[in-house]
């Protein structure tokens, strides 16, 4: 994000969108403790952590996976899908950037990719930009 002076979970979950929102209905219900501090859930989820229906409300849950979501990114807003079911293989891009996602996008901190990890991933590869 600070390299390329964009947010990237504003760019996978979209400009107008609660990135919370988007990022519980992508992972599921996180553990209790984040749940709880969550102020927002009530507007979105019901206490299991599936989603509400939106009613009256402009922002909608989409429960994508993150590889839809990564698909989505090489569409025009217009022309993104909000199933689930496309299999087909991403473009290599696509893929390296869903890996790198994969590995840092989990609510257990113990399990995300260290930042060596991210440093040396195949998406960064031939990147090179200074200070960063």
């Amino acid at each position: 994000e600070l390299c390329a002076d964009r947010s990237l979970i504003k760019l996978l979950f979209g400009w107008n969108n609660d990135a919370m929102k988007d990022q519980v209905a992508m992972l599921g219900k996180p553990p209790d403790a984040l749940w709880q501090n969550w102020e927002g859930k009530d507007k979105y989820f019901h206490p299991d952590g599936t989603p509400k229906e939106a009613h009256d409300r402009r922002l909608k849950v989409y429960p994508l996976s993150l590889k839809q979501r990564v698909r989505n990114l090489e569409k025009p807003l217009s022309e993104r899908g909000y199933g689930t079911g496309d299999e087909a293989p991403l473009p290599p891009d696509l893929q390296n950037l869903f890996d790198l996602l994969n590995g840092v996008i989990t609510y257990d901190a113990r399990s995300r990719m260290s930042f060596e990890g991210v440093q040396a991933h195949p998406f960064f590869r031939g990147v090179n930009i200074p200070g960063c």
